[in-house]
């Protein structure tokens, strides 16, 4: 497939705010404000656009914008929904409408199928599975097309009676532009409990109440590099305020643990780590805190929650596998594309909030032939994984010379 037509990540790739160096710098921002000091090469949030518009169709939602509201669906038939009027929304910097709100969107969809009433209810989303086949306009409502590949009338035929599947087809102007399987169960019988293990999440992590949101932080850089007389202009900038306001007006509040505090603790529980493991973990890996800035979403039910942390886990993932090469928008090469092929959740429990801080481990564990892969672990503040995620996207360097360009 040509990867030019797949959907376009916000491309959160962090190459570094100077012009000293060719390879991107993965250096936390410095938590001083003070000119006098010595100020850090400090990453920047994303690979900005090549002319960024404020009032272009990449601006972020209107603010207070509810998660609810991005996930919303209009019933056409008792399988097919169409997207809401004017809820998509395009990242700074992307082609297409936001990968996690098409997930969200179509999981919500394929819950609609699945019973009605309590007994609906007790059937619970575990797993799902999805493509990006082209990017989503955003001016173009989405139809969601629901098919009951597996369902409990199959139980007539002595299939099982724990597992329903539902497969969901995206279209714009009838061309499928997305696909999705997705799987619900049964809680087991409260007479057979299962027994159950799990990674334990890292150790001596700062809590999100010690780490800066991603708008205080940026804004934060900004002042300083300008007291410092290194400040940024011109396209950066613009980009920079554009993300900036993006993150402000994000029904999804994001806080990035620094590099440096992640160094100071084990990555596994009971695990130290050479120094090279940690110059190689300070590459391959990224913790996020999110939750929604809606807190009225902790009364939604749990297929809801789980909805929702769909959408949420398609925030700076595939980038990490980008970052973990030193591509970025001023590396050399640059990175030329980066986009996401497909996208899995696997759900582990039924109690968690998204409107709670949950935590997103993320690591690159394989970046090449111009692919790179992606998984994440999510955890409560009290350390219970939650969920498992993985991604694969086109993460390509810019051709270097037109030889190389007609190759592509």
């Amino acid at each position: 497939m040509d990867a030019e037509l797949v959907r376009v990540d916000p491309p959160h790739t962090f190459p570094a705010l100077t012009s000293s160096s060719s390879k991107a710098r993965h250096i936390s921002a410095s938590n001083s404000n003070s000119a006098n000091q010595a100020l850090p090469e400090t990453t920047f949030p994303l690979a900005m656009p090549s002319n960024p518009s404020p009032n272009s169709e990449s601006d972020p939602p209107p603010p207070g914008l509810s998660i609810l509201h991005s996930l919303d669906l209009e019933e056409i038939d008792p399988t097919v929904f169409r997207s809401v009027a004017d809820s998509l929304w395009i990242p700074a910097g992307a082609r297409g409408a936001f990968g996690g709100q098409v997930i969200g969107q179509a999981l919500n969809a394929a819950t609609k199928t699945v019973g009605s009433g309590a007994e609906g209810k007790r059937w619970g989303l575990h797993s799902q599975h999805c493509y990006f086949l082209l990017p989503v306009v955003a001016s173009d409502p989405i139809i969601y097309r629901v098919e009951k590949l597996r369902d409990v009338m199959l139980t007539l035929w002595g299939a099982g009676r724990s597992y329903v599947t539902r497969q969901v087809t995206a279209t714009q102007k009838g061309i499928p532009v997305f696909i999705l399987s997705c799987s619900f169960t049964l809680p087991p019988p409260v007479t057979a409990p299962q027994p159950s293990f799990s990674v334990p999440m890292p150790l001596n992590v700062p809590g999100p109440e010690e780490c800066e949101a991603e708008e205080d932080k940026w804004e934060r850089v900004l002042r300083e590099r300008k007291e410092a007389g290194r400040e940024v202009k011109g396209d950066a900038l613009r980009g920079l305020m554009a993300y900036i306001r993006e993150r402000k007006e994000s029904p999804i509040a994001l806080k990035e643990i620094p590099r440096t505090a992640r160094m100071k603790f084990p990555t596994i529980a009971g695990q130290q780590l050479d120094e090279a493991d940690e110059r190689a973990m300070q590459v391959h890996e990224r913790m996020l805190w999110m939750r929604t800035r809606d807190q009225t979403v902790a009364g939604e039910e749990s297929n809801m929650q789980k909805c929702i942390l769909a959408y949420i886990s398609d925030f700076q993932f595939v980038g990490s596998a980008a970052q973990s090469v030193g591509l970025s928008h001023t590396s050399s090469p640059r990175l030329g594309m980066l986009a996401s092929l497909d996208h899995v959740v696997y759900w582990y429990s039924t109690t968690f909030k998204t409107s709670d801080w949950l935590l997103h481990v993320i690591t690159a564990p394989r970046t090449g032939d111009g692919r790179g892969v992606v998984e994440g672990k999510f955890y409560t503040q009290e350390g219970e994984l939650i969920a498992v995620t993985v991604q694969e996207g086109v993460v390509r360097a810019a051709p270097q010379s037109d030889k190389d360009r007609a190759k592509l």
